[in-house]
């Protein structure tokens, strides 16, 4: 995944943005490429689910703070975990929540690894599938990444 570092500030600390959209995209709500809080980005390179907003989560707790590494070798921390439905009977736990991320990211490990399931790429999208091969979601590929759209629920 293409990963455009921004330096983003607050009044005491100095964070590291994460934004994977192109520059000549837009992230307005009710776009069709992406609403940062119901599209989540499928990545390979993710250790971890992250998502920006704890809104989104049913439930989460606070955890023992967690170091991520970015992609410029710059680290956030994160003091909170959930779960996050990716359908109505589907659940994604151990989803990490940091607000400094641009977009909610999905890793493809973890999703292999809790789910059980099976990814197939394609120039489309990405489907998942459980191991007998039944539909879980799919995604579409929109600019070299693939955008999953989860309801909320």
């Amino acid at each position: 995944m293409l990963a455009l570092l921004q330096q983003a500030k607050s009044s005491d600390n100095v964070y590291s943005q994460v934004s994977v959209i192109p520059s000549n995209m837009t992230t307005q709500t009710g776009n069709d490429f992406i609403s940062s809080f119901s599209s989540w980005i499928i990545d390979s390179g993710a250790t971890n689910h992250i998502c920006l907003a704890l809104t989104y989560f049913t439930p989460y707790h606070q955890i023992n703070p967690i170091s991520v590494k970015l992609a410029n070798g710059n680290q956030v921390i994160a003091n909170y975990s959930g779960s996050v439905f990716l359908n109505q009977n589907h659940v994604i736990d151990d989803v990490l929540y940091i607000p400094y991320f641009t977009f909610n990211i999905l890793s493809i490990a973890k999703l292999i690894d809790k789910l059980s399931c099976v990814l197939t790429f394609d120039s489309n999208g990405c489907h998942i599938q459980d191991k007998n091969l039944e539909m879980i979601e799919s995604s579409k590929m929109q600019d070299k990444l693939y955008i999953l759209r989860i309801p909320s629920y």
